[in-house]
Order: C-alpha cells, then structure tokens, then sequence
C-alpha cells in the first residue's frame, strides 16, 4: 500500500506522458526528468507552464500558431525532426511546456506548416560522419568528401533501394512555414538571447522574456518588430541589439586598418577601481553584440568591462577571438596578458589563456621573421 502511494505521489511530481506513442519514447529522456517545477530547490525555482496552459496567456501569430509551434519550426528547419538520434531537447518542455512533442509535429504538419523532406534533401541534411557510418555499411568506399559520398549513395540505383532503410524521413518547412518563421523571427531572436530573465522573479529594471515580447507584439506591425524589442531591451537591460540583427544574417566586414584605427582609440583605464558586477554587464553586452555581428560595440563593452578589471576568462577570450579576426596580434597579445593578471586562481593563470597567449606569441614571431 504505502509502495503504491509512493509511486503515485513520484508521478504527480513529473509531467505526464501518457499521450506519447511507446514507439517514440526512446527519442525522449526518462519520465522523471520531466518535473513540473524548473530549477526545484533552487532560488531559481519555477512552475514549468505547459503549452496548453500558455495558450491561455499568450497570444497566436496571424496564422494561429503559438510561440512553442514557432519554435518548433526552427527546430525543423535547422535539425532532425522528428525522432532525432539524440533524442527532443529538454527546453521544449521547461521553456515552452511540450511534452509530447511528436503531436504538436503532427499538427504542424496537418496544417500545412512543415511536411516531409524528399529523400534527396533527407541525405543532404546527414553529416559527415553519418554517411561514412551508412557508406560503411552498404560496401562503399568512404575516403571522400562529402558532395562526393552523397553522389555515390543517390547514383547508384540499388544502393538507393537500401538507402532508404538507413536514413528515416524528416521535417521540411513549407512555403507557408518559411513564410510563419521569418513574419515571427523575434521567437528565434528570444530563444538564442543571452541576457533573457528568469520568468516570475523579481527584479528592478523589469521583465525580458519572449513572453513579455509576445504581448509587446500583440496587434504590432510585424516588420517593425526588431525597432520595437529593441527599444524595450534598451528599456529592461540598458542596452539595445535587436535593431541590428540584419547584420547577424549578412556579417558586417570591416578592412583592417579601419577596425585597426576604430581599436587604436579605445583606452583601457586600469586606473578604475575594480567593479565585479559593471564589469559582468559590459561583458554580456559586449557578447551580445558580437553574437549579432556588430564587432565595433562588441569591443567597447568588452574594454569597458576590462577596465573593470573583471575576471571572468570568457572575457578575455572573446576579445583575443575578435581581435584575431582582424590580425591585431600585437593587441590581442597585450588584452591576453592583462587577463592572465585577473583571472588566477591561487597564482595559477587559467590554461585556456596561456595557451592562447602561447599561439599569439608563435604567430607575431613567424610574421617578423617573414617581414
């Protein structure tokens, strides 16, 4: 008796996955992973709201859908949907409440949002390492590159036949799924954004999550969406990047001697007292704006934050990384010995930094060597 009221009282702390097909439970973790509450035991510690519940207090796109649908055509459009091989990802469930995520595929599909890919277009999707596994398996050399391996696999008509037990069908999005993805893009946006808030917790400067920009949204003029949210980042974070998300998709280039002469006259002022917390904010803008390609602000906030003095190794890195892009050595060099002063730990200087000043230093070497 008192095995049972256990088990049953377990049960009612996990979401229930009775509407999942038995078949498909093996591209999922195991039932008890799926708790009601994110974060248990946590001061982060969260309700996890289902899906059915967020479309009481939400709002659907023009077409209907709802931000975990969106989602899940980013999903179809960039991975191996349905049944991936590494099985659904847990922010389905703690960050948009599907659980079953195979049904809401399903309706999606019944819509006329995603359908599934040709076999041509399924293959193309595989990796490397999958059509060398396949090739292996089906007797075929696989000493080539990969433009090479699909042509054997798809010009061979009876390894065609035989193909197709290896390679299971996936989504594709269709003409009116591209057309839902790219009108409610800010999904996307929200989804890979890296200074988001934790949803119910308390803060000063206000809420940013992509349900706060879902009623922010709401009867908007969907072009203007990125002017917008980024006026209200700037409102909750103090900074300002969703306006410039067109140059994530065609990667501003700058010439070096421009990016050079822009470097040139940033200063450094180790003179500021040091500041963990301004120096944490300056770092994650300045990440956030290299995430969208805007390397110039990228490189304000990150010599903002090393002024600061801070001591997070990131910091360091993703300043090295930017400045490499643009063949600063000599720069990169000097930021990587200021963060090899801020970021030991009982005198032993984090590897990752001494072994890229060690690399920096090779390169500046062989380039005077070659002058």
């Amino acid at each position: 008796m008192f095995e049972k009221l256990f088990k049953c009282f377990n049960k009612n702390k996990y979401a229930d996955s009775k509407t999942i097909d038995e078949s498909e439970k093996k591209y999922y973790k195991p039932d008890d992973y799926y708790t009601l509450k994110a974060n248990e035991g946590t001061m982060f510690e969260k309700k996890v709201i289902t899906f059915e519940e967020r479309k009481e207090k939400s709002f659907p796109s023009q077409r209907g859908l709802y931000v975990g649908e969106i989602i899940l055509l980013y999903c179809c459009d960039n991975e191996y949907f349905p049944n991936p091989e590494k099985g659904y990802p847990g922010y389905l469930w703690f960050k948009y409440g599907i659980r079953d995520v195979g049904k809401v595929l399903r309706k999606l599909q019944n819509e006329g949002f995603i359908e599934y890919g040709v076999f041509n277009d399924n293959i193309k999707k595989l990796k490397l390492d999958k059509l060398k596994e396949i090739a292996n398996c089906l007797g075929i050399n696989n000493s080539c590159s990969k433009s090479e391996l699909i042509d054997k696999l798809l010009n061979n008509d009876t390894i065609g036949r035989n193909l197709q037990k290896y390679i299971e069908p996936t989504y594709r999005l269709t003409e009116l799924g591209k057309k839902e993805l790219m009108d409610n893009y800010y999904v996307v946006y929200m989804h890979k954004h890296k200074r988001l808030t934790i949803e119910g917790l308390k803060r000063e400067q206000g809420s940013f999550t992509v349900w706060d920009v879902n009623k922010l949204l709401h009867d908007k003029d969907m072009k203007k969406w990125k002017e917008i949210v980024a006026k209200y980042e700037y409102e909750q974070l103090g900074i300002s990047y969703a306006d410039k998300l067109e140059s994530a998709i065609k990667k501003e280039v700058y010439e070096n001697d421009e990016m050079k002469q822009f470097i040139q006259n940033l200063k450094i002022d180790l003179n500021i007292k040091r500041d963990e917390e301004l120096g944490f904010q300056e770092e994650m803008k300045g990440i956030s704006y290299k995430d969208v390609g805007d390397d110039k602000n990228a490189l304000i906030h990150f010599y903002k934050s090393i002024s600061y003095k801070f001591d997070a190794p990131a910091l360091y890195e993703q300043t090295a990384i930017l400045l490499r892009k643009y063949k600063m050595y000599e720069e990169e060099l000097k930021i990587l010995e200021i963060g090899q002063q801020y970021t030991q730990v009982n005198g032993i200087t984090v590897l990752k930094i001494d072994e890229r000043i060690e690399k920096v230093k090779k390169i500046i070497e062989k380039n005077l060597k070659n002058k």
